[in-house]
């Protein structure tokens, strides 16, 4: 089997189905990876898949598995679920012990438009009280439970190596499936601010690092009022949010990760934000001490930026990065990109994604992973 360590592919299990089992497994020995990371939980979205010539559609909180009801407490995901996907997945999840590669699940968590639907209050709520239409808030009790629910479930159903867990913080970020309209100049700060969540288990853990909602009423004002200009030094006070927003999400990766260690299985939080960004989702310091490891999304081109490895996941947390696919990936470009994501302490990547890219492209993805392979041993991975 191949060490945790391994970098992975992604592969959306549409894929999984028109291609085949067998084929897949293939394909990631093609590519030089260890492992599979197979999403079996999605956002609302429209893929294009090249191979096969085909759009795959999914609503928000997609589950490609047949949740059990009796696993779930007051917060249940939807169980309408394709019967052929479900147990293509299966037959991948068999294949990949076959061929010694790693299975890992792949989950976006906390984004459920049926769930907040039905239950309004678990909803990540703006300081001025309009409720998001599919994001949950993981500082609700509830809501962790529910994460938790989650991990146990599809970890007994697929017995996962370990599980690459998308949006399990706190919102604070632009969405890229979401259509944004901005006409005037928005600062990113003012935007970080007015996306805080101030809901009622918010206020309540907001007030326990000494911000009330009114602070942050006064300082969306005061940093919007200011256009595109340079506003007040609002430091201090996004400090103190990181703060509370760390201690929410080392609560819900506490009762995760004890969920996922009935079956051995790892969490590896997935994190898709600049370091300002990712301080104030709770995805540094304490926030992700529960992860036995961290991935952080990146670009080829552009590595990590400088003090990105350092907040959220210093050394010797280890560290995959996501990487998508672009037709810019010469092999002069990855030969730079990957020396200088080695050079940062990177363990491993997630190549993003053998159903998008297409097939004559996808030696640009072995290229990558090759060039980590030799790595693993001298970063000392395999321990972990």
């Amino acid at each position: 089997m191949a060490p945790v360590d391994a970098s992975a592919v992604y592969v959306f299990p549409e894929d999984v189905l028109l291609t085949g089992a067998e084929r897949i497994c293939e394909l990631a020995h093609d590519l030089g990876v260890g492992a599979v990371s197979v999403c079996l939980r999605y956002h609302a979205s429209r893929r294009w898949m090249p191979r096969h010539r085909t759009f795959a559609h999914s609503r928000s909180g997609a589950m490609y598995w047949q949740a059990e009801a009796g696993a779930y407490g007051a917060l249940r995901p939807a169980r309408v679920v394709d019967e052929a996907i479900e147990a293509a997945l299966h037959r991948l999840r068999r294949t990949t012990d076959r061929h010694g590669l790693a299975f890992h699940g792949w989950l976006v968590v906390l984004q459920d438009a049926g769930v907040v639907a039905a239950h309004p209050d678990t909803a990540t709520t703006t300081f001025d009280g309009r409720p998001h239409t599919e994001l949950l808030c993981p500082a609700g009790e509830r809501v962790r439970g529910f994460a938790a629910d989650l991990v146990r479930d599809v970890c007994a159903r697929f017995a996962p190596r370990l599980l690459d867990l998308e949006a399990v913080f706190f919102s604070s970020w632009q969405q890229s499936y979401a259509v944004a309209v901005e006409i005037d100049t928005v600062r990113e700060e003012t935007r970080r601010l007015v996306t805080q969540c101030a809901c009622a288990n918010c206020r309540s853990l907001l007030a326990r690092h000494g911000v009330e909602p009114g602070d942050l009423r006064a300082a969306v004002e005061a940093s919007a009022s200011y256009g595109s200009a340079a506003g007040p030094e609002a430091g201090p006070l996004l400090d103190r949010i990181a703060l509370a927003r760390a201690e929410g999400v080392h609560a819900l990766l506490d009762e995760v990760r004890d969920a996922a260690r009935a079956t051995g299985t790892l969490i590896r939080p997935l994190v898709f934000a600049d370091a300002d960004g990712a301080r104030l989702q709770g995805a540094w310091g304490r926030g992700l001490a529960a992860a036995d490891a961290v991935g952080i999304g990146a670009d080829l081109t552009g590595g990590l930026d400088a003090d990105v490895r350092e907040v959220i996941a210093p050394p010797p947390t280890p560290v995959t990065v996501s990487l998508t696919w672009s037709p810019g990936w010469t092999p002069d470009v990855v030969d730079a990109g990957v020396a200088a994501l080695m050079s940062q302490g990177v363990h491993a990547v997630n190549l993003y994604n053998l159903s998008l890219v297409p097939s004559g492209r996808l030696e640009d993805l072995a290229g990558v992973a090759r060039r980590f392979r030799p790595a693993i041993g001298k970063l000392g991975g395999a321990g972990w």
